[in-house]
């Protein structure tokens, strides 16, 4: 059983190493620090945690809110909870958040060596859009797959 929560300051530790082994590049703590410092405009920045252990961050996710699109810049789970429905109940309650404000569309990036990240993405509703050179011209390895989900009429 998962609560989900906004991420706070005292989560960035438990967010920073579950972010290190999960990214090829992983954000740094100003990164993280920025999207908290945020919260009140367009992003959003939330932790799932165990509901017996709400400090525990077992995922995170975070996401801006542009117009009418959610776009997903972060999601990471520890390895120790993958594949345990923390990942999905972030997806979920943020495929809802969409939904009731009226969003038409959730969209992100996706290295498209990832293939465990593309097929939870398909599983939670995304579909591939386009390839893009993630990590430069010089860096073929790291192309990116533009996924989205429709969600609007």
């Amino acid at each position: 059983m998962w609560i989900v929560r906004y991420a706070r300051q005292a989560d960035l530790a438990q967010m920073l190493a579950i972010e290190a082994v999960s990214h090829n590049d992983p954000w740094s703590l100003a990164d993280f620090g920025e999207e908290l410092a945020g919260q009140a405009a367009c992003c959003h920045s939330w932790v799932a945690a165990p509901v017996s252990t709400p400090s525990c961050v077992a995922g995170y996710m975070c996401f801006r809110w542009l117009v009418d699109e959610v776009y997903i810049i972060n999601l990471a789970v520890a390895p120790c909870f993958r594949r345990r429905g923390a990942g999905m109940k972030l997806m979920n309650l943020c495929i809802r958040w969409a939904k009731a404000h009226m969003g038409t569309r959730l969209v992100l990036d996706v290295n498209r060596n990832n293939l465990s990240a593309i097929a939870f993405y398909r599983k939670s509703g995304f579909g591939a859009a386009r390839e893009i050179a993630g990590g430069g011209l010089t860096d073929p390895l790291h192309k990116q797959f533009v996924m989205t989900l429709e969600i609007g009429d």
